[in-house]
């Protein structure tokens, strides 16, 4: 009981700062795709 009750908090928390590190890794791709297209449009 004692060993579940603290290893979910964790895994909660590993699922979450992954999310938040993929969702800055896609606005950073998507940032770079869009500079990448205005300067070879202009």
């Amino acid at each position: 009981m004692f060993e579940i009750n603290n290893l979910q908090p964790i895994c909660i928390y590993d699922i979450s700062s992954a999310s938040v590190l993929i969702i800055t890794s896609m606005n950073l791709l998507l940032k770079l795709s869009f500079c990448a297209l205005l300067k070879g449009t202009f």
